[in-house]
């Protein structure tokens, strides 16, 4: 039982996890594409986690054979092995396996048989021009699905309220197996084991769609074909042309000349524009 290499996997030009960024500023994925992403040990880091997490979940909620099972103990013995693997981690994918099995147990009593994906393929490309991402856990059950996604760091605390990555997530994950059970509700879940943070939202599939079709659809074309306005915001955050992008530039000189004013001198316009 192999699994590929987290690190290895294809990334899409409009994908989940960079969600937040094309929708707000639509030509930005044209603008960086072809520039490769910097390794980092924050990055390393959080791949030795995911593999870790993936290989005990496999072993423990799959069916395997004996031989199956030896596989998977040398291969989280391999990953034990790796300079990034430290008590933290082992602590942490502990609660996060607990969570899974945890949501796993309640999607079983809903549905006997119910099923668990791990580090599944979601195609969104109905939607989004070649759009995929890879979603950590996916839960189907009768009646509802959820998603959960493992964010090893602790630099940000992610929230999965109105979260696109995960939206997108849910999205392919219902297009690709809705024909197996009858969905309705949606489930998404982020856990941050070394922040304690477990976010979980929850959407009528409807609203999902609706989301989809009105709100996604037309700047994932904008985005494909490189048009929009550029702009600038949190989003910005992991942007690979952020130090030298115009508009961010511009934003942050707008930002910053009302440092060398006196406050009493603004007009109520510009005290309205800070404010608000």
């Amino acid at each position: 039982m192999s699994t590929q290499a987290h690190a290895d996997r294809d990334h899409a030009l409009l994908s989940a996890s960079q969600a937040e960024r094309w929708l707000n500023c639509p030509p930005s994925a044209r603008l960086q594409e072809g520039i490769l992403d910097k390794p980092s040990e924050y990055a390393e880091e959080g791949t030795t986690a995911h593999e870790l997490a993936e290989a005990i979940l496999r072993r423990r909620l799959l069916p395997c054979n004996s031989n199956q099972r030896d596989e998977l103990e040398k291969r989280i013995q391999e990953i034990k092995s790796s300079p990034y693997y430290n008590a933290e981690m082992e602590s942490a994918i502990q609660d996060y396996i607990e969570l899974v099995c945890e949501r796993f147990m309640e999607a079983k009593s809903r549905s006997s048989d119910a099923v668990i994906l791990l580090e599944e393929r979601l195609d969104f490309s109905e939607l989004v021009p070649d759009g995929f991402g890879t979603g950590d856990v996916v839960l189907i059950a009768d009646g509802v699905m959820e998603v959960i996604d493992l964010k090893y760091g602790k630099g940000v605390w992610i929230s999965s309220v109105g979260n696109p990555q995960m939206r997108l997530y849910a999205l392919g994950a219902w297009w690709n197996y809705n024909w197996l059970y009858s969905i309705h509700e949606v489930r998404m879940t982020i856990v941050q084991p070394r922040l304690n943070n477990i976010s979980t939202d929850t959407m009528l599939l409807g609203a999902l769609v609706e989301w989809a079709d009105t709100v996604v659809k037309p700047l994932a074309k904008l985005a494909w074909e490189g048009k929009g306005e550029f702009k600038a915001g949190d989003h910005c955050r992991w942007c690979k042309v952020k130090g030298n992008c115009r508009a961010r530039a511009e934003a942050n000189m707008e930002a910053l000349k009302y440092e060398f004013q006196d406050p009493a001198l603004l007009s109520n316009e510009e005290i309205g524009s800070i404010l608000f």
